[in-house]
């Protein structure tokens, strides 16, 4: 993996694989399409990219990036001249002013509103909450109560026969045994 321009990079991904490094976002998917800013890492043992949605850049990042480019960034800056002119010189015109767009900033959030469903589970638990409140849906703890079976111990009696004991009531009940001694079966 080459490294390129002072070690950043941006670029439309390709695809939704990649997760933001950004903290405003929380790990969501950079969707594809979308304008993406990465920063080249080396650790030794492997070579890679770190990945943000545009909005999620930092303004240090910016003013870092403005330092290692010196004044061309469009010589400099890796994947800036692949970019639709409007989005390069909306990328150009946010490290020369050290801040990204507010409205890059609020797609951003966006994104980190989505992530925050997050699994399937929460999903499920957020339709529960927005049907509950429209009046359509019975109160989970209903729903759990009526799946719920009555605890039963099962064991042997001195006769080898197989007993259920409900843990709630004292009766027992024998369960059909084939092998009695007096051939009867309870």
């Amino acid at each position: 993996m080459e490294q390129g321009g002072a070690g950043y990079r941006i670029e439309l991904a390709p695809n939704s694989r990649a997760g933001c490094k950004g903290s405003m976002c929380k790990k969501a998917k950079i969707p594809e399409g979308t304008l993406r800013f990465g920063t080249f890492v080396d650790s030794g043992r492997f070579q890679s990219w770190n990945w943000k949605h545009w909005g999620c850049v930092t303004p240090r990042i910016l003013k870092n990036v403005k330092a290692r480019m010196g004044g061309d960034i469009w010589n400099n800056l890796d994947g800036i001249t692949a970019l639709p002119e409007d989005l390069a010189e909306k990328v150009v015109s946010a490290i020369e002013t050290g801040h990204v767009a507010p409205e890059d900033e609020r797609q951003s959030r966006s994104f980190a509103k989505e992530n925050a469903l997050g699994t399937a589970a929460r999903k499920q638990v957020m339709l529960r909450k927005k049907k509950r409140q429209e009046g359509n849906i019975v109160p989970l703890q209903t729903t759990l109560l009526s799946f719920k079976k009555e605890p039963v111990i099962i064991r042997k009696n001195r006769r080898h026969h197989l007993v259920e004991k409900s843990v709630l009531s004292d009766s027992d009940i024998e369960a059909e045994f084939s092998d009695d001694s007096n051939g009867n079966s309870s």
